[in-house]
């Protein structure tokens, strides 16, 4: 039995640092965004080895940022997100971050 679920699409990652990165594509299976005010993306690894590409590019398998308006219940609800570095290169993060209002 196949199992199919639905996330939002990592659309574009910045960061060729990056071991799941090939050509601003991501190739993990999922990616987590961290918690707090700091979205930043904790699937970020540095290697000498890079992964393949495969059939599929990642989604966000879990969003620990609660302060983000596209947080329901620790999954992201956009349509997809980009992923990059953020504040002249403090840290790598989600782009699509949104802050909810107060």
């Amino acid at each position: 039995m196949e199992k199919c679920i639905e996330t939002s699409d990592v659309a574009r990652c910045s960061v060729p640092e990056c071991v799941y990165n090939r050509s601003a594509r991501c190739y993990a299976g999922a990616i987590t965004v961290g918690s707090g005010d700091l979205p930043e993306c904790d699937t970020f690894h540095t290697a000498n080895d890079r992964v393949p590409p495969r059939p599929h590019t990642a989604g966000v398998g879990a969003c620990k940022s609660n302060e983000c308006r596209y947080n329901d219940d620790y999954e992201c609800t956009a349509e997809r997100v980009y992923i990059g570095w953020v504040d002249d290169f403090h840290f790598i993060g989600c782009l699509t971050y949104a802050q909810t209002a107060r």
